[in-house]
């Protein structure tokens, strides 16, 4: 067959039409319409003009949209190896078992003579921790990174490195607030971390800012992630780490830890068990006067549900100057005195509003529509003074991605005076109010304790 042949045989048949995709009908459709509004409105001459404006623009507009689905999807926020921090609301959506939030507290609330304020101490008890809410305590945490990587050194053993978004050992993010009562307060965790490692809890802000930038850079640079544990060598290598819990409830979130653990100790060898105890992590913590006349009052807010406790425990602390401290005392020790502290001190306590332990979810002082702080003498006997205490507080502020966050509160409770010495023996203020997103929140409640001496 000659190659006019050829020719007239496949002339007698149509071309097959290429693979046609979605956009490729949808952009069809849409140039014939451009076409014929163009043509309508500016006749045949500008035409072709205006079809290739409008291509154009849709080309960049389509540009745009990709660009930003790529860059959402392929690049993590700024300064976030591993993803995006944790979100505090999550601690909303939690409530406590039943059984367990029946449970009496890890240390009652109380004074042999002070039996009028009993109802008052039970209200203090369904609010303040339970002993399984601390047993992360019993980790012997070191702080100080430097003292805990000359440890590992002498030791010849690797860090359990602990980070959160703030302090782990205060008011931090609700991964690490989670931590802390799940996998953390795990008699199997407890003991493989206290035997095996040298526990370190940091802040990831303060690393940030001090002489260990470059350390938690390298430690992102080996194991991407945003915060959570590392296992990390005396000489800085990444072995292990976790920041994604995968499993269901606290028996698969555990396990993933102590997988990790395994993992990281498979990585750097035998390791000789060591027995050290847990130090005492917060010396002045609702207890004692600090040099310079300071004192730092424990804090502990949650959820509640009709009194009871109804969501995680948010572990904080209030520290109130000498100056400060002393705005509590009445100006004169008489029955019936009655003083309000100052604005500016009251509104200190705003912190208390808040059941989330997420220090973004934590009203600051500016954030006060309202704070009350009173008092008065309500007895002076055998050189005692009993002080009544009530509040009130509301404020208004919104989250880092601004959602709006609203609370308000009311409080009552009673501070012990020693007349003689002009010393404070004992304080215990307990709050209820309502936190949350306007224009619903939920029940939550405070207690703020201190004692002058350890019980």
């Amino acid at each position: 067959m000659n190659p006019e042949d050829v020719e007239r045989l496949l002339g007698r048949f149509e071309p097959a039409p290429p693979p046609e995709r979605l956009e490729q009908n949808v952009l069809a459709e849409g140039e014939k319409l451009l076409r014929r509004e163009s043509e309508r409105a500016f006749g045949p001459t500008r035409r072709a003009r205006e079809t290739r404006r409008w291509g154009i623009a849709g080309v960049a507009a389509a540009c745009l949209i990709l660009s930003a689905v790529l860059w959402r999807v392929l690049v993590p926020r700024p300064g976030d190896p591993g993803g995006a921090p944790c979100q505090g609301a999550n601690e909303f959506e939690t409530h406590l078992d039943t059984a367990a939030a029946a449970g009496p507290p890890a240390f009652p609330t109380g004074a042999p003579s002070l039996e009028t304020y009993a109802p008052l101490f039970r209200r203090a008890d369904a609010l303040k921790p339970l002993a399984e809410e601390l047993r992360w305590q019993n980790i012997p945490w070191v702080t100080d990174l430097e003292e805990a990587q000359r440890l590992a050194r002498t030791e010849r053993r690797p860090l359990f490195l602990w980070v959160s978004s703030d302090d782990p050992l205060g008011r931090c993010c609700s991964c690490a607030a989670g931590l802390r009562v799940g996998p953390l307060s795990q008699e199997e965790a407890i003991r493989r971390i206290s035997a095996s490692f040298v526990p370190a809890a940091a802040d990831k802000k303060a690393l940030e800012k001090g002489n260990h930038k470059e350390f938690l850079r390298s430690l992102k640079r080996q194991n991407p992630q945003y915060h959570g544990i590392w296992i990390v060598s005396p000489e800085g290598k990444v072995l292990a780490g976790h920041d994604d819990r995968k499993g269901k409830g606290l028996e698969g979130w555990t396990r993933e830890i102590i997988e990790t653990l395994e993992t990281g100790l498979k990585a750097f060898g035998p390791v000789e068990p060591r027995t050290v105890a847990p130090p005492d992590l917060f010396p002045h913590r609702g207890v004692g006067v600090q040099p310079g006349g300071s004192v730092t009052l424990a804090v502990y807010t949650r959820l509640m549900l009709k009194g009871g406790r109804d969501g995680p425990l948010a572990f904080d602390s209030l520290t109130l100057s000498m100056e400060e401290w002393v705005m509590l005392f009445p100006p004169r020790v008489a029955v019936g005195e009655e003083w309000g502290v100052p604005e500016a001190l009251a509104r200190k306590f705003c912190r208390i509003l808040s059941p989330v332990s997420d220090p973004d979810f934590m009203p600051r002082p500016e954030h006060a529509k309202r704070a009350e702080l009173r008092a008065a003498v309500a007895s002076v006997e055998g050189g005692t003074a009993t002080v009544r205490l009530s509040g009130r507080w509301e404020t208004e502020h919104s989250t880092p991605d601004g959602k709006p966050l609203r609370g308000s509160a009311s409080g009552e409770g009673v501070a012990v005076l020693d007349v003689r010495k002009k010393t404070m023996l004992s304080f215990l203020l307990v709050t209820t109010g309502v936190f949350g997103q306007p224009p619903e929140g939920r029940e939550c409640g405070a207690v703020v304790e201190w004692t002058s001496t350890t019980p």
